[in-house]
């Protein structure tokens, strides 16, 4: 069976020693109701690096001048055979100077929490995986 490939960024945000988890709402598609990064899907002709600054915009209302680059490791290859797809994440660190996010309709609340608290959240188990490139970048 062929899996079906599907390119994302996934973005975590960082202030100070803490980093944002954002609250997956019930009109999204994908894990309603369970904590998250900011993501989204590489559309056709857009570099990953164009599409996370994007998709950080948009669900969180940051802008280019509020949030820095701080890591950008390489993709990582998450396979769900079960599931038929295989998700090629390309993960980015954003540090930010201030705490306040101004959420779209994707997300129902954000919270910032210790990077060791992430294990016991109800978040996406992808995010961890995320998290563990970032953090040593």
């Amino acid at each position: 069976m062929d899996l079906l490939e599907r390119a994302v960024v996934a973005c975590i945000l960082r202030h100070g020693d803490r980093i944002a988890l954002l609250k997956r709402s019930q009109s999204v598609g994908s894990s309603p109701g369970r904590w998250h990064c900011v993501t989204g899907f590489i559309e056709e002709g857009t570099a990953p690096l164009e599409q996370a600054w994007t998709e950080l915009r948009e669900e969180t209302g940051l802008t280019d001048a509020a949030a820095s680059l701080t890591a950008a490791p390489p993709p990582i290859r998450v396979e769900r055979p079960e599931q038929g797809w295989v998700w090629v994440i390309h993960p980015f660190l954003f540090d930010t100077a201030t705490p306040e996010l101004r959420l779209d309709w994707e997300h129902d609340e954000y919270r910032w929490i210790d990077p060791s608290e992430l294990p016991s959240t109800d978040s996406v188990p992808w995010v961890a995986t995320v998290w563990e490139s970032l953090r040593d970048a």
